[in-house]
């Protein structure tokens, strides 16, 4: 994008001025970033207790594929992009919440005592928590998304044993306890889910039912790093969001895999650039540079959701079962739009025969 058209854009998201800097950049990182399997299974290695028995390779390769892959290298495996789910949920008669970043995950497991090979299907979705709500709590949202998710599970005509576990794993820039004081106010991370129980002498007995444990709501405070650095999620999380020059480097001594030519390297190269550009334009005196840097980011953000959904519509034409309408609706895109996709590959495959 030219840089005049890209001051032009900028200068348009006046409804970024009132947010706070930090807080906005943290988002634009988390959605560049976490859409990465390798970053996204070391927050789930780190931050859920189920992952932890996993290593990082065999948590981003549980990490299931919607379009064809054949990665020539582990770097393109592991650092490739996560093929995203839909992100909305709910129906015409309930309340439509859009999440941030949802995929699915599928683990191959060997059961102990007949070797029998069964696979767990799970939900994972993560969440950006910029500023703390002040007409509501946020655990009950949390709970709302979890149940959402839990609901997605199944389509009308499977059955109820299908039903898989969720995770929502929340990152919030705020404190989350409502009284600092309380005994877990050193705390940074904090895990909901669901126990069987039992009332006796008036006091509550809580155990674990795997039939039951279907839900866990993971919140993560961000502004308790510093603390907690002793902990591979703060040390993980504090690389990410406040130092991410050291990202490439951090990647490969945990993983054992460089992201060099890899797409998540162009991943942190856009937030390197995006924080390289509010410092030009912080410097010649026309704004804060976070800001910048931020509004930037959302320029550049909604360019490339709009490259994901003409690169989905192509692998749509290409299967050739839906028709243009039905593609359009499906990637929620102009059917003009597809059309065009389509005439491209036709372009491409003619001159590749004429060759």
């Amino acid at each position: 994008m030219p840089k005049e058209n890209l001051e032009g854009s900028v200068a348009k998201l006046d409804e970024l001025q009132d947010l706070d800097a930090d807080a906005v950049k943290r988002d634009t990182e988390f959605k560049t970033l976490f859409k990465y399997k390798s970053v996204a299974a070391m927050l789930l290695k780190y931050a859920v207790p189920d992952f932890e028995k996993y290593t990082l390779q065999e948590i981003a390769d549980s990490i299931l594929d919607i379009r064809p892959r054949n990665p020539a290298s582990d770097a393109e495996r592991y650092h490739s992009e996560i093929d995203l789910l839909n992100e909305e949920s709910g129906d015409s008669g309930g309340k439509l919440i859009r999440m941030d970043l949802v995929f699915a995950m599928q683990f191959k497991l060997k059961l102990p005592d007949s070797g029998q090979i069964v696979y767990v299907n799970v939900t994972i979705d993560f969440e950006m928590q910029k500023h703390k709500p002040t007409e509501y709590k946020i655990v009950r949202r949390g709970i709302y998304y979890g149940a959402s998710l839990l609901r997605d599970t199944l389509t009308s005509a499977e059955k109820y044993e299908n039903i898989h576990k969720v995770y929502s794993v929340w990152l919030c820039n705020f404190e989350f306890l409502e009284q600092p004081e309380s005994e877990h106010s050193g705390r940074y991370v904090h895990k909901y889910n669901i126990l069987r129980n039992y009332y006796e002498n008036s006091k509550y007995i809580y155990e674990q039912d795997s039939d039951a444990d279907l839900i866990e709501v993971i919140f993560i405070e961000l502004t308790k790093l510093a603390e907690h650095m002793q902990d591979d999620l703060a040390k993980f999380l504090d690389v990410v969001f406040n130092d991410i020059d050291g990202l490439p480097k951090y990647m490969e001594e945990k993983l054992g895999v460089a992201i060099s030519d890899t797409s998540l390297e162009k991943g942190v190269s856009k937030m390197i650039d995006m924080t390289k550009y509010g410092e030009v334009m912080y410097a010649k005196g026309n704004a804060d540079k976070n800001k910048y840097a931020e509004k930037y980011a959302e320029v550049r953000a909604a360019q490339e959701r709009r490259e994901e959904k003409i690169e989905t519509a192509i692998n749509l034409i290409k299967m050739g079962i839906l028709t243009i309408k039905q593609i359009a609706q499906a990637v929620n895109l102009p059917e003009n739009d597809v059309i065009e996709a389509k005439n491209t590959i036709t372009k491409k495959e003619s001159v590749k025969n004429d060759t």
